[in-house]
């Protein structure tokens, strides 16, 4: 659905409008009857970067010996 922002009469927000392409509206904006601009929802625009498997392979340092050895039941217990 298109909705249409009057800027001489209507006084939204950036988040307001942002909310309204979020929830699947195209938001054009005008000065009067001049359009000024659309906002629309990006297609397969991503909210963030994701992490991929290996982008930081090498990174690590050191790694102690007994890395994976076997914690002691004082651990687990949570006695010192």
């Amino acid at each position: 659905m298109t909705r249409t922002i009057d800027l001489e009469q209507e006084k939204l927000g950036l988040e307001e409008v942002v909310a309204m392409v979020e929830g699947g509206d195209e938001v054009v904006v005008t000065r009067g009857e001049e359009q000024i601009a659309r906002v629309n929802h990006i297609q397969g625009a991503k909210p963030e970067r994701q992490s991929l498997l290996g982008t930081h392979r090498g990174w690590v340092s050191y790694i102690a010996d007994d890395f994976d050895a076997e914690l002691p039941d004082s651990f687990w217990l949570g006695e010192e």
